[in-house]
């Protein structure tokens, strides 16, 4: 086949046409990153933000208020029954534990309290039953006053709609010295006490087979600042 000059041409100019792409193409892929598989993304640098100051810690409790419970004890025996009959008490021995939940009535949860250290001003006492499970089973508020007089109550309504009755504080030396050895209260000195019951036969307790190791936790609360605290186990079972 013959080719004439126009053909000829054309076909050069096409050919350098091609040429001239290529290595345009080729140069291009060779300023590229080699790292061709991550595509880049241009982000915004992220802002700090300043951690906020650390909240002021709450004022230590003052040297009179530190160690106002000496002593948690719980007993199956009323410690008010003990100081009413004023050293001659003849009831039954308190028990310490482990109680029978079917044939215990009630216990008590007694807080020897440092009345050096108590002072003289109203304070609440919270009381906190927690189950073996560590859940709560019951919670309650006891205002005490440790000046105060027998029968006298106080308007707390978000106690209670009716007038609640104060708890008074009373000398420990008698329950002391009626408690077993092992309740370990040392010389009752100038201490004082507090009770709590806790209802146990034909409760809950027995209906639902809430045996084990139950914790009682005491705290003191006075103008909303809590400045004593304690805490003791007891055994409730079926034996």
């Amino acid at each position: 086949m013959k080719i004439n000059n126009d053909s000829c041409q054309r076909l050069i100019r096409i050919a350098l046409v091609a040429c001239v792409s290529l290595a345009m193409v080729l140069t291009a892929l060779a300023d590229r990153p080699r790292n061709m598989g991550v595509r880049s993304v241009r982000t915004t640098p992220a802002t700090r933000v300043a951690a906020p100051a650390s909240l002021p810690a709450p004022p230590a409790p003052s040297a009179s208020e530190v160690g106002a419970i000496t002593a948690l004890v719980v007993t199956d025996v009323d410690p008010g029954a003990i100081v009413r009959e004023a050293g001659r008490y003849a009831g039954p021995r308190p028990f310490m534990g482990p109680f029978d939940a079917h044939d215990t009535l009630n216990v008590y949860v007694v807080a020897a309290l440092d009345r050096a250290q108590l002072g003289d001003q109203p304070f609440d006492q919270v009381t906190t039953f927690h189950l073996p499970d560590g859940s709560v089973y019951e919670s309650r508020v006891t205002p005490v006053d440790p000046q105060g007089s027998p029968g006298q109550t106080i308007e707390r309504p978000e106690l209670a709609p009716h007038p609640v009755r104060v708890a008074l504080v009373a000398p420990l030396g008698p329950v002391a010295a009626a408690l077993p050895s092992a309740a370990d209260l040392g010389a009752a000195g100038d201490q004082v006490f507090t009770s709590v019951i806790l209802p146990v036969s034909g409760t809950w307790i027995t209906k639902h087979n809430l045996y084990g190791t139950w914790t009682a936790e005491v705290s003191l609360v006075r103008d909303g600042e809590v400045f004593a605290a304690a805490q003791t186990s007891f055994e409730l079972g079926n034996f």
